[in-house]
């Protein structure tokens, strides 16, 4: 190979590791982006539950100000429950699952009541609720896989260290 051509193949590297990095960052940067507008049309449309401003930047700032404060006080409730489990069976999880439904439900209750810019009836809060509670464990479960996938793809880098260490 002569110079020029491997400058060129550096120079295509490059480009395209920065289109690479372009889009990762794209993603990262769509993905809490979508959750939000997705939770603030589920929201809108959900039955019983009523917006009081018209107001499209108060309404997104209450959507925003609900789901912050629930990562911060749900966060710390998943964080205790955590603690109080020995084992990992089925039944501790499930247990886990209807505490986390409660508080759930306590706290959009309690934020609703609170709020002033929101009415919600009984049939809106249970909706709600099961809304988070089932994006909670979706999320737990998906970090679970996450998990696995990085296990097995930590076993196949070993091996195939070993594999190479061998082979020399």
């Amino acid at each position: 190979m002569s110079k020029k051509t491997k400058k060129e193949n550096k120079l295509l590297t490059g480009i395209v590791v920065i289109i690479c990095m372009i889009i990762i960052i794209a993603f990262a940067l769509t993905i809490p982006l979508l959750i939000l507008v997705s939770f603030y049309y589920i929201l809108l449309y959900t039955p019983g539950v009523t917006i009081l401003k018209d107001n499209i930047y108060s309404n997104i700032l209450l959507v925003v100000k609900f789901i912050l404060l629930a990562l911060i006080v749900l966060g710390i409730a998943q964080i205790i429950s955590e603690k109080f489990l020995m084992k990992a069976n089925i039944y501790n999880k499930t247990t886990k699952n209807i505490v986390v439904f409660v508080l759930d439900l306590l706290y959009v209750a309690v934020f609703t009541t609170v709020s002033h810019n929101i009415q919600v009836n009984l049939l809106g809060i249970i909706l709600i609720t099961i809304f988070i509670t089932l994006s909670d464990i979706l999320f737990t479960y998906v970090l679970y896989i996450v998990k696995k996938l990085e296990a097995i793809q930590r076993k196949r880098r070993k091996e195939k260290r070993r594999r190479e260490i061998d082979n020399k």
